[in-house]
């Protein structure tokens, strides 16, 4: 795991051992294409009010964030979809500030991890 407890590379193992490097690219490359969309996504919901459609943004961070061990962004889009899922939008502008700070401080350890050879 990371110094800053942000990234578990033992998920990049995991992965790596079921389907190689080929598996752990493919992987990386979704979380990193995909993260922003979603992200976005929440941002919109949080403006229109929309709990729903920040729950449905956050689910699939959640699940991404940890096929590849970003364990802060698990951690926190799981903290927001749970806010969300109960109709407690208080903490969620904050958290998602906190989620995309999370996701922009792994992003460059998962670059990293998806151009080794």
């Amino acid at each position: 795991m990371s110094e800053d407890n942000s990234w578990d590379s033992a998920a990049i193992a995991r992965l790596e051992k079921i389907g190689g490097r080929k598996l752990v690219r493919e992987m990386l490359a979704i979380v990193l294409e995909y993260v922003p969309k979603k992200l976005e996504a929440a941002r919109d919901g949080e403006r229109a009010s929309d709990l729903n459609a920040i729950q449905h943004a956050v689910h699939p961070i959640r699940s991404s964030a940890a096929n590849v061990g970003a364990r802060a962004v698990q951690e926190l889009a799981s903290r927001i979809e749970r806010l969300a899922m109960d109709k407690q939008p208080d903490q969620i502008p904050a958290l998602l500030r906190e989620l995309e700070a999370a996701f922009i401080r792994v992003q460059p350890l998962l670059e990293r991890e998806m151009n080794l050879p």
